[in-house]
């Protein structure tokens, strides 16, 4: 009799598991929400935290039971499912506090990174740029920044030799009528661009310098806007092999092979990148000091705030 007993409740647990409702994910991207719905199975209601509300995940899962396939999901998707009532078995599918935890770590330190590298290279710039700072002087800040953002904390020979080169050129370069000018570097990057895509297919390989020569012919320097200064020193930098220049550059074939007509256009294109560069890191500094309420790094990761540039 007693065996009987045991053999009917064990028939009888086993025709309930047999019954329980399994879960699938047929692949496709499920907000959380569309999650907590497909879990809210025999009984169970689960809630989907306000946090994951907004957040989309790529799933595919073959039929589960309910506990595997909160298992699974657990461990994928960095959330747990927690019990908030018993008694009407209800639960909260929610970030793992664990991994919620850390991520607000990594973020902290990017945005501690961020603001100290802005300040940082900001300084660093104004310090190459400021003829009372010696070359000796600003070539070591310039050293010491590298050095820092190296992995190993170590730069080779000859990335000294070129960061040397190139911390001369921005020096001697004429910086501050390139940053007014910065509309007429807009039309010569605009216009390059329509022009090699108008041609494009029609270049061979390693056709740089008739393509500059096409371009020079169809729209000459002078059209730009340049103020005469810049165009001046592009001329310079182009004719005389002696110049920092060409040490700089010196392994391009286009340098070798190239008239100083046409080099420069490289020597134009190398300034406007120093300008840009400046002119972004003045803008952020700018725009960070003009904010009301001000913003921190941490506030525009964590709010997904969006400075937008208009010209």
């Amino acid at each position: 009799m007693r065996h009987a007993v045991l053999g009917c409740m064990l028939s009888v647990l086993l025709q309930g598991i047999a019954r329980a409702q399994q879960v699938e994910f047929p692949l496709d991207y499920y907000s959380f929400e569309e999650i907590a719905q497909r879990m809210s199975v025999d009984g169970r209601r689960v809630d989907c935290a306000r946090s994951l509300r907004q957040k989309l995940a790529l799933v595919r899962l073959k039929p589960r039971s309910w506990q595997q396939t909160r298992e699974i999901l657990e461990a994928g998707l960095d959330i747990r499912l927690r019990l908030t009532s018993k008694v009407e078995n209800r639960w909260i599918l929610e970030r793992n506090p664990e991994v919620a935890r850390q991520e607000k770590r990594w973020r902290e330190q990017l945005a501690a990174y961020l603001e100290r590298k802005r300040v940082r290279d900001l300084q660093l710039m104004r310090k190459v740029m400021d003829k009372r700072v010696s070359d000796e002087e600003a070539f070591d800040i310039v050293l010491e920044a590298a050095k820092e953002d190296s992995p190993d904390g170590m730069v080779s020979p000859e990335f000294e030799r070129e960061l040397r080169l190139m911390i001369e050129l921005v020096r001697t370069a004429p910086i501050e009528p390139a940053l007014r000018s910065w509309r007429a570097f807009e039309r010569y990057e605009r216009q390059q661009n329509e022009f090699l895509k108008n041609i494009y297919n029609a270049l061979a390989p390693n056709e740089t310098l008739r393509w500059y020569m096409q371009f020079e012919a169809q729209y000459p320097l002078s059209s730009f806007g340049f103020p005469q200064e810049v165009l001046d020193w592009a001329h310079r930098a182009a004719s005389d092999k002696e110049s920092v220049f060409y040490s700089l550059f010196s392994s391009l074939a286009e340098l070798k092979e190239g008239d100083p007509q046409i080099l420069q256009h490289f020597a134009l294109k190398l300034l406007g990148l120093f300008a840009y560069q400046y002119g972004e890191w003045w803008a952020q500094d700018a725009l960070k000091r003009q904010l009301q309420p001000p913003m921190s790094v941490l506030e525009a990761i964590e709010q997904g705030a969006v400075l937008r540039e208009y010209i």
